[in-house]
């Protein structure tokens, strides 16, 4: 793998993870459970950081295109929701897809994860990474 994200809380599947970067896909996995997700069926990254009664927590919401469904053992994912929190920050050696943003990936996670997405799906549109609108 690239780059490893270890301990990750997904809310689906639900569980703590680990996100194994690769050039063409990011596999989550638990002690139970594995998914490989190909960084081409990703259509959307939403990231919600304006949570009720959750103020230090950011949700990043992959979403994957229609028809493209991801396997987790006899389950169809059609979303993976990564829950993270502002604190500890993350810090881990760049992998070469980032190596643009410098040696060393650091901040909260949901940063650090961004980032790593955003170097590793291809052809981003103007849609692809939303956010929520606070205004």
């Amino acid at each position: 793998a690239d780059a490893v994200l270890q301990g990750v809380s997904l809310t689906i599947p639900r569980g703590k993870f680990d996100m194994a970067f690769f050039p063409d896909s990011l596999q989550v996995t638990s002690k139970q459970t594995s998914a490989l997700i190909p960084f081409s069926s990703i259509q959307h990254v939403l990231v919600i950081d304006a949570i009720p009664k959750q103020p230090s927590t950011t949700n990043i919401v992959l979403v994957m295109k229609s028809g493209c469904p991801v396997q987790q053992g006899k389950n169809q994912l059609d979303m993976v929701v990564v829950q993270t929190k502002d604190q500890p920050e993350l810090s881990l050696p760049a992998p070469a897809a980032c190596q643009e943003l410098g040696d060393t990936l650091t901040g909260p996670a949901a940063v650090v994860l961004s980032q790593l997405l955003a170097s590793y799906i291809e052809d981003i549109q103007d849609d692809t990474f939303l956010t929520a609108d606070s205004s």
